[in-house]
């Protein structure tokens, strides 16, 4: 297995995957998905509330504020419900505001932390307004969670791999004044420059709209993809860092393939055994 990463930016990470095949990389997704914890505010204590939004909407609005998260610092919530921890199992978020003679929004920034370490990671989420003269006071607790049991918890707004494209043009049939696949590729992949030139193919979208538009037949143009290599597109919601992401995945699926192995030779040394 050999990882390259292509683009890193705070909203998003490309990277490729390659020597495995497609059973293995939705894996690598599904884990970053559902496995990987993070910390989400999943109970709120009201105390005053003169908001037009009842108790129950806003706790659902703060439960999807994205939380930072420091990795190893909290409890994981099997730890926690067997007491088997002594790290601190939920961080306290406060929210205490109150309008003037004016109403006045109210935002995910106004949510302050017992944790300097952890807090809301954008600070302009709108969650609801208060009218003239109203407030709303409430306790909002922050537990570690996985994605697998509610989306709140998920450490990524997306996740997405597909097959690493490859085009081949054939030099001895296309024609060098031609454009026609250059104009019908909807991603821009494709050049004329004296010959056809292909600009980018991880941005090929495999939809063989240059195939088509070839005059020649058979096209001389080729697009395929190869099975062992793939493309990741990774959008953090910021509670973690991407990379930190990445590797809690990759530890996870280790430490399930172990146990699963494990279980298979216990099972043929029962066998064996009758």
């Amino acid at each position: 297995m050999k990882f390259e990463v292509k683009s890193k930016s705070s909203n998003e990470v490309k990277f490729r995957v390659s020597g495995i095949d497609a059973s293995l990389a939705n894996s690598l997704r599904r884990t970053i998905l559902t496995e990987v914890p993070v910390l989400a505010i999943d109970e709120v204590v009201f105390f005053d509330n003169d908001s037009p939004t009842s108790d129950e909407i806003l706790a659902h609005s703060l439960a999807m504020v994205p939380i930072r998260t420091v990795p190893g610092k909290y409890g994981l919530p099997e730890e926690c419900a067997d007491g088997k921890t002594s790290k601190p199992c939920r961080a306290v978020l406060t929210l205490d505001a109150k309008a003037g003679d004016s109403p006045i929004q109210v935002y995910s920034g106004a949510l302050l932390s017992d944790d300097p370490e952890v807090y809301p990671v954008s600070l302009r989420i709108p969650l609801t307004y208060i009218p003239s003269n109203g407030k709303i006071r409430l306790e909002a607790y922050a537990v570690m969670g996985r994605g697998k049991d509610h989306a709140k918890w998920q450490p990524v707004s997306t996740i997405s791999y597909k097959f690493q494209p490859i085009i081949a043009i054939d030099t001895s049939r296309c024609k060098k004044d031609c454009v026609e696949c250059v104009k019908a590729c909807p991603r821009g992949v494709l050049r004329s420059d004296g010959g056809m030139i292909v600009i980018d193919p991880d941005e090929c979208s495999l939809c063989e709209s240059c195939k088509e538009a070839c005059p020649d037949k058979p096209p001389a143009i080729e697009v395929g993809y190869k099975e062992d290599t793939f493309l990741f597109r990774l959008e953090p919601t910021g509670a973690l860092p991407a990379k930190e992401i990445l590797l809690q995945a990759l530890q996870i699926l280790k430490e399930k393939s172990t146990q699963l192995q494990r279980t298979v030779e216990e099972l043929e040394a029962h066998k064996e055994s009758e």
